[in-house]
This record gives structure tokens, sequence and C-alpha cells, in this order.
């Protein structure tokens, strides 16, 4: 037998975002529940609004199934006397599991045969798992909880009513106080207390009071509503998934109505407008067939149709309003200049120990024209940078954004295009914001991206200079956004810088200025900028990883791409796709476990004494080099600050690269590598490094390492590396660091599992 079961938590409104999450992870848990039990079921669907969460549970078992556990106790020498009765042992073992001797039965054949009991664990009845559900329902996720009343509970919204129905019976549960029963309700205003005669009868019981408890069925009809407008007063509603979603879960019982406002507000901004009806209101901007807004908004009531044009008026009212004040601060502000409203900033702080956001307009028009040059761009474009920095934050002056802070950015290109600035600067002024989050791009245009890029390691630099470094959910200055804005500049645009270029051309553009570290010191600023790279480096090498993962990069190898500090950021990006594709190949196991074999020789000469860290060959006498045991700088496996020391001097790991292949080269010349298998490889390892240092991205570097796989094979099947005579050894030696020094500049291979 089976009977339909039915959780309803009733709840003060839900924000938003948070309903349709808390809705899965009651299904979620739910089910985990039920399943944990063995209590078969049919469907679970899953219903919230913002004032309920619900789960209905089609055909639940009355019992669980029971479950059968195959123990396996002492083997057959142990269990059975020589007189063939049972020992003790076994005795023992079956009164700790509950069954009769006659029960137990012997696994296979021969004295090790072990003895086994088949231990049944009957199933519960679904109203004693049902009854602890009140775990499930106090363990659900929400961004934030709250306390209310003189309760000792946590949850992120105070609970009023709970239902819980097994078929017609109630399943009794208290949750903070609140006691279980048949009683729902339906909408705030239109609707009162519902009495379920059976959790069958919940959906229809709902509607009835005017709830449309399915977030689908309530997306429907707002969609259905708003193509119904469109096509009666020929307009079209701007194209929002989030506000779709965000309106959904704000109301139970939606019904769509369309309203007007002064065309005169049509000489605002579109953006300020769009914001307003948007974000403030909830409205869906409408358009007309040539894309153009027109004086149009569509609005969702959280009810019927009865007395709409009451509901619209009031509405049109409060949008009235609110354009009117807009039009008061477009007014005031465009009778000011964009030099005034810079002026102002030094009357706007950005950090205590930072200075003015005047002061970091200044530092941004030193970083954006120095990375501007470093890019050697046209000059023309390196004038659009320092204007668009100039003049880049001018609009947290205006009186627009003090009060719609949202438009930041969005206001400036719109004054600025309004004061005649050129159209990139004024782009610029809004893509330099950008990503503003999950989902958003990077400035698509090259003068926002170098502005971008320079604001963000501005503010990264400056934080982390003052030791203000995120620590587990706490980032109140967005700094993870900003690196990994950072990013996903560098990776959009090409820009082929490595992270200690960033940070040394951040810290010049501060200049030295007095500042007070964590620990309330005074100290000139910017710090020690070793310590500040280890600590930036190791806060965006996870960062870097986890985007390469999230597009389908394999854990290890990420890791095994980002032990390089000193490489371009973009670059560690492509090693890792061109890695990528050759694991899908039969040519990745082959050429891993050559590097590997080749890096764990290196690094076992260098432990020895053999070979020094730089690449150089260890005294011929076999003494102890400068830094024995020293592990490469480029294959390192230590931790993410390790490797940005290795790009301490601006060439790092190049340099080194450099001393090995000198010290090969000299090898060459002097006759002490003559094997065929030394040669081939030596040879081979010269033209890999041309190869490589030519190569236009990491596919290209990762082909000319390829080149060096099947040599390294033949060198070790036919060359005995640790020789005797210590000439041969220490020649042998510098080819082995000569090849570990370049293909660490593209991974650390010992980080890849095949």
């Amino acid at each position: 037998m089976s009977r339909t079961f039915l959780l309803e938590i009733g709840l003060e409104e839900l924000p938003a975002d948070w309903v349709v999450p808390a809705r899965d992870a009651l299904r979620e848990r739910v089910t985990a529940h039920l399943e944990a039990h063995r209590l078969r079921h049919g469907e679970i669907r899953a219903y919230a609004t913002p004032r309920r969460l619900a789960v209905l549970v089609d055909a639940l078992a009355e019992r669980g199934e029971d479950h059968v556990d195959v123990v396996r106790g002492p083997r057959r020498k142990a269990a059975i006397a020589p007189d063939g009765s049972w020992t003790s042992a076994a005795i023992g073992f079956a009164r700790a599991r509950g069954v009769p001797l006659e029960a137990l039965r012997f696994e296979g054949e021969g004295e090790e045969a072990p003895l086994v009991a088949r231990v049944t664990t009957p199933g519960r009845s679904a109203e004693d798992v049902l009854a602890e559900l009140d775990a499930v329902i106090l363990g659900l996720p929400f961004p934030k909880a709250m306390r209310w009343g003189n309760l000792d509970v946590r949850y992120g919204r105070p609970i009023r009513w709970l239902v819980a129905l097994y078929g017609e019976a109630v399943v009794p549960l208290t949750v903070a106080g609140v006691q279980s029963g048949r009683r729902t309700f339906g909408h705030r205003s239109l609707g009162g207390p519902i009495d379920l005669p059976s959790a069958d009868a919940y959906a229809a019981a709902l509607e009835k009071g005017f709830v449309l408890a399915d977030v689908e069925a309530r997306r429907a009809r707002i969609v259905a509503g708003i193509r119904a407008a469109e096509a009666a007063y020929g307009i079209r509603a701007a194209d929002d998934p989030d506000l779709l979603d965000e309106v959904t879960s704000l109301v139970e019982y939606p019904t769509v109505f369309v309203g007007r406002f002064d065309p005169a507000y049509l000489e605002l901004p579109e953006a300020v407008l769009v914001t307003t009806m948007r974000r403030h209101q909830r409205y869906f901007p409408a358009y007309g067939p040539d894309g153009r807004l027109r004086p149009y908004f569509i609005g969702v009531r959280n009810g019927t149709d009865e007395a709409l044009e009451v509901v619209v008026r009031g509405n049109e009212k409060v949008l009235a309003a609110r354009l009117a004040d807009a039009r008061f601060f477009y007014a005031a502000d465009l009778a000011r200049s964009i030099d005034a409203f810079n002026a102002k900033l030094a009357e706007i702080a950005f950090h205590a120990d930072l200075g003015s956001m005047a002061e970091k307009k200044d530092r941004l028009v030193r970083l954006a024209d120095a990375l501007a040059r470093r890019l050697q761009l046209p000059e023309a474009d390196v004038r659009k940078i320092r204007r668009a920095a100039e003049i880049a934050k001018f609009d947290l002056a205006t009186q627009m954004v003090y009060e719609f802070t949202e438009l930041e950015g969005v206001v400036g290109e719109a004054y600025a295009l309004r004061f005649g600035e050129d159209p990139d600067v004024a782009r610029a002024i809004r893509e330099h914001r950008r990503p503003l989050g999950q989902g958003d791009g990077p400035p698509e245009g090259t003068v926002g991206a170098v502005v971008g890029l320079a604001d963000k390691l501005d503010t990264l630099v400056g934080f982390f200079g003052l030791g203000l470094i995120p620590s587990g959910s706490e980032d109140p200055f967005a700094l993870r956004r900003a690196a990994l804005g950072a990013i996903a500049i560098l990776r959009a645009h090409r820009f082929p810088f490595d992270l200690r270029t960033l940070v040394d051309l951040a810290r010049a553009a501060y200049g030295p200025r007095p500042v007070r570290t964590a620990d309330g010191q005074a100290a000139p600023f910017p710090v020690d900028g070793e310590a500040l790279g280890e600590a930036l480096w190791a806060f965006f090498a996870p960062r870097i990883r986890a985007h390469m993962e999230e597009e389908g990069v394999r854990h290890d190898v990420a890791a095994a791409v980002t032990q390089d500090a000193g490489a371009p950021i973009v670059r560690l990006f492509e090693r890792a796709a061109a890695l990528q594709a050759l694991a899908a190949t039969d040519g990745f196991k082959p050429a891993v476990e050559a590097f590997v074999r080749t890096a764990n020789m290196a690094r076992k000469a260098e432990r020895e004494g053999l070979l020094a860290a730089e690449g150089a060959p260890a005294p011929a006498d076999g003494g102890v080099a400068d830094r024995p045991g020293a592990e490469s700088p480029t294959a390192s496996t230590g931790a993410a600050p390790s490797a940005f020391r290795a790009s301490k001097d601006g060439e790092g790991a190049e340099r080194t690269l450099r001393t090995a292949f000198s010290a090969l080269e000299a090898a060459l010349r002097a006759g002490r590598l003559s094997e065929p298998a030394e040669r081939a490889l030596a040879e081979a390892a010269l033209r890999a490094r041309v190869a490589f240092q030519g190569a236009a991205d990491g596919a290209a570097e990762l082909e000319a390492l390829l080149l060096l796989v099947e040599p390294i094979d033949r060198f070790f099947t036919d060359v005995l590396v640790m020789a005797d005579d210590a000439d041969v050894r220490a020649a042998r030696l510098t080819l082995v660091a000569a090849v570990d020094r370049l293909v660490g500049r593209f991974a650390d291979f010992r980080q890849i599992a095949v």
C-alpha cells in the first residue's frame, strides 16, 4: 500500500532569489531522507512561493524495505571444534549478530572459509520515518539566517505554519515551536485558511485560494500575460530572464498589466529609464518595432485582475515620481562639467589608507598609461586610454549616481557623450567596471580593457599591501571579483602580462606614501614587493585553476601549468588547453612519463649535489654545487609563492634556461656527449628550444616539446646517466638539466597522473 505525502513549510516572505534554491534543497533532502530508509516512492514534486516551500511525494510506501547484510565472522578452523561442535568464537558471533546458530553458513570450502550470517534489518514504518523530518527542515541552507521571538533557532525566515499529511493522516512534527497540521493558507489578501482533507488536494486547494504553488506554472502565466500585452499594444518587452525569475518568485498569483509614462521622459538616457523600471519597480521596459524604448512598461501584480486599472494608475504615479527625480538630477548634472565632477572626487574616500577617489584616479592614469605602453599600442589608443582613465570615475560625483548607485559607469558613458568625449573613451567609462558578476563578460573594447585592468590591479595591490586579504567568506572590498575580472580581461584580450609585471607596475603607480599596515604600524607603501607578489599569486593561482577546471581541464593538468608565476596568464590557459587536448590521445602517457623521468633524474642529481640547481654541471671532482639539493625554480612542486619567487629578476625561468643550455652547448663543443643517443637528445633539445621560444601560443609550445619524447626514451634506454666517470656523468646530467629546464618552462609534469 502507498499514499501521497505532503510537507509544506509556511514562512514570512523569502527574498526572491532564495525561493527556487530553497525549493530545490528541500526536494533533495527529503528525497535523500526517504531513500536512506528505503521507502519506495513515485514522483517527488516541489513547490515554492515567497511564503511557502513544499514537497509532494506520490505513492510513498507505508513501510521501508527490509535490508539484508551479509556479515562475515571467524574462519572454519576457528568456528568448528575438533569434535564438530561450535566453538565459543562462533557462538559469540551468532549472539552478537542476533541470529540462531543453525542459520550460520560457511562461504566456500576449506579451513579458511569464513562463517557468514545474514542479518535482516526490518524496514521502518513511513509514519516513523516522516516524523523525523524536523531535522531535514531545520537543515535547509539559506544565504542568511535570523532569530525570532525567544527561540534558539536560526532560519531563513520565521516559520508560521507547518503541514505534514500522509494521505489523510497528520504526521506529528514540531519545528521552531510550530506543530504540524492540515491547515495551510491561501493568498495573503485574497485567500484565507485552508484545511486540507488529504495530501492529494494540495495544489487544487491552493489555486482556489489564489496561490499558484508551482514555480513553473507562475512563470508560464507571466510569459503568457506578457505576450498578450505585446500583441495588444504593439510593443515588445525587454528580454530579461533574470527579471522574469525574480518576479516569478515575488508573487503567488500573477497578473500582468501595462502602464504608461510621459513620453517627455524619453529624453533621459535609456539606461536611466531602464534601470529605474527594472531595478526599482521590477517592470519590463517596452520597445517598439524599431527597437527604440516606448513610453510603456509591463508589470506583474500579485493578485487577480479585479480593479486592475487602480493598480495601473498607482504604479504609473510611483514611476512618474522616480522619473521626475531622475530628470531633475540629469538636468542638474549636465549644468556642470567633467572637470568639476573630477574635482569633487577629492571629497569621496576610496580607503582611509589609500586616499580619495581623486588619488585613485591619478593612479589609474599612471598605471593605464604604463600598461598601454607595455602593450605597444598605437599612440592614438594610448591617448584614449589616458583620457578614459582620467574621467573613469567622474560620475561618482554626480547626483544621478548618488541616488542611483547601480548606474555607475552607465551614467558616465551617457554624460561623456553629451559632453563631447570620444565614443571609445565614453564606452570605456562603462566597460572598465566589467565583468560585474557571474555571467557578465569583460570589456569588449581595448580602451575599456586596459583601464579596467588598471582599476582592478590598483584595488588588489592596495588592499593586499595593507594586509586586508579576504579570508573565508569575508570579502568586503570585492577582491575576489577584482581578481577574476583581471583574469577575464587578460584572457579575452590576450594581454601578455605575467603577474609579477602587473604587480610591479601597480606598485610603481602608487608611489611612496605612508600608510598603516594590518598591525596598525606606520610604514611606507608600497610594502615589500616580494611578499606582496607572493600573497597575490597565492590568491590568483587557485582562481586560475578553478577557471580552467570549469572549462573541462583536468585538475592535475591545471595544477601542472600553474607552477610558473613568471609566465603570461593567458599563456597558462593556452598550455592547459593544449595539455587537455593531448590527454585525449595516445601520445599523452608516453610524453608525461618521459618528462617526469627527466625531472626525477634532475632532482635526484640536485639532491645528491651532482647538479647545481641553476642547471650547470657540478664540479668534475664530485664536489658539492653552490646550492646542493635546491629544486628547480621552474619545476617546483612547492606552494604558489615559490613559483612567484622563480620570476624574481624579471627573467626568472628564462635565465635559468639560458644557463642550462649554455652548459649543454659547452659540453657539445668539448665533445663530451659522443654517444648516438646523447647527441640525438642534445640536438633535439636545441631544436625544441628554438621552436619553443618562437611559439605563438601554448599549443605550439607543447608541439615543440613533443619532439623530445622519443629521444628521451632512447637516451634513458641506451645510456647510463650516473656513470662512474665524473666527467661523463656531469655531461649527461648537463643534458638532463637542459631538457628538464625547457620542459619545466611549460609545466611541472610530475603533477600529472597517467
